[in-house]
């Protein structure tokens, strides 16, 4: 008699995250002070990773299951939009977010779309240096 080992399930955000892992781990590295966010289709965050709260002075739990572009006011949406619509990994954005202290922060935008059923997003924001903020 075979018995089937049962699988382990694992939490929605290692799950959301585990469609990138193709799409960044040959691409990109990021910088230090780079802030990393994982959105489902709808841009509702999903996982925090490190340099979010350095860079925006939100914490996670403000955060959390809220609208990624809304959230921190983005400037420019289209990033986002793109890699959401068509697939497509947008590289280098320029726009600005707004801080919890609110401050406009410039930041370079990397926003990769998952390969998987999800459809989520992966967004690394990082500072623009030299601008003062």
């Amino acid at each position: 008699m075979r018995v089937k080992a049962s699988r382990r399930r694992r939490p929605r955000a290692a799950t959301a995250a585990s469609g990138f892992c193709s799409s960044c781990s040959t691409t990109t590295t990021p910088a230090p002070d780079t802030g990393l966010l994982v959105t489902d289709q709808n841009r509702r965050v999903l996982a925090i990773g490190r340099g979010v709260f350095e860079l925006t002075g939100f914490p996670e739990a403000d955060l959390m299951g809220r609208d990624l572009v809304e959230a921190l006011q983005f400037s420019d949406s289209k990033p986002v939009e793109l890699a959401r619509e068509w697939g497509v990994r947008r590289l280098n954005e320029q726009l600005s977010i707004k801080t919890r202290a609110g401050h406009d922060k410039s930041v370079l935008a990397d926003v990769f779309p998952a390969y998987d059923d999800d459809g989520g997003l992966l967004v690394a924001l990082t500072p623009v240096r030299g601008n003062g903020s």
